[in-house]
């Protein structure tokens, strides 16, 4: 990417700064919060359960059977992650059961 910008416009070099950015919390408006909840959260939702909850317990008990696990901790590890997160600007995810086969 920085080949690119200094390709297209060699004074963008110029105005490059180094540094550690920490993020800063996110506080939305009802609008961005409505608009985030019908754009981006309720398509996410069937996707979320089926792939992050439902298969990653099946694929969990299939390759830990002796490990303990239940859709309801899942859900609610990935909700809370996703409201944790959310106050930084994170899009809405999910674990998924692709990183664990």
């Amino acid at each position: 990417g920085l080949a690119v910008a200094a390709f297209a416009d060699p004074a963008t070099l110029g105005k490059l700064r180094f540094g550690c950015d920490l993020p800063a919390p996110v506080v939305p408006g009802w609008k961005a919060f409505e608009t985030g909840l019908v754009l981006a959260a309720l398509p996410q939702l069937p996707l979320t359960v089926l792939n992050s909850v439902v298969a990653l317990c099946k694929a969990c008990t299939d390759l830990f059977p002796d490990v303990p696990v239940t859709s309801r901790r899942v859900a609610c590890s990935l909700g809370v992650t996703n409201l944790a997160f959310c106050w930084f600007g994170a899009m809405p995810g999910c674990y998924g059961v692709g990183g664990l086969v």
